[in-house]
């Protein structure tokens, strides 16, 4: 049991590709700050959650920002949140706040409601989406390179080989 992160596993479809993914959510409690410094060591996409009814919220997200960039991987996927767009009267954090925060730090941003399901597929898969298209160029290089390598291989296995058929009649040129 991990105090003060839910975990829960899903699997959504992009591209037609199958992926499970693991989702730690560790609802931004200050006092679980040190346990959650741990789960940003291997994640691969993060969302940077607010709640547009709260400026306090917004406010932290800055220092949410400065975590991930210190903790966590470099080139980790993020997505900005503004979160509970159907309290739209209670609002305190305007849609363009949202939007431009997100921009300054080159993030995608969307508007959520975990009531109404709002975006709430769409920000998982936009997610998903990042987290594949950075690993698909490290995969492509990977592969390019293993190509090469095997290519090298062959071309030197095939050098060693001699030019023709060998004098003993036990002995086979292939």
């Amino acid at each position: 049991m991990n105090p003060g992160v839910d975990f829960k596993m899903k699997t959504i479809e992009v591209d037609g590709i199958k992926v499970r993914i693991q989702i730690w959510d560790t609802a931004g409690q200050e006092r679980y700050q040190t346990i959650t410094k741990q789960y940003y060591r291997r994640a691969q996409g993060i969302f940077l959650v607010y709640d547009i009814s709260s400026e306090r919220s917004y406010q932290h997200i800055m220092k949410w920002v400065s975590d991930v960039d210190e903790y966590a991987p470099e080139g980790v996927q993020k997505i900005l949140i503004g979160n509970k767009a159907d309290e739209e009267q209670k609002r305190q954090v305007g849609r363009e706040q949202g939007q431009q925060l997100a921009k300054e730090y080159g993030m995608d941003f969307y508007e959520t409601s975990a009531c109404t399901n709002l975006n709430i597929k769409e920000s998982f898969t936009r997610l998903t989406e990042l987290v594949l298209q950075a690993h698909r160029k490290e995969l492509d290089g990977l592969r390019t390179r293993a190509s090469k390598e095997l290519a090298l291989a062959e071309l030197e296995e095939d050098e060693s080989k001699p030019e023709g058929p060998v004098n003993s009649s036990k002995t086979c040129w292939c």
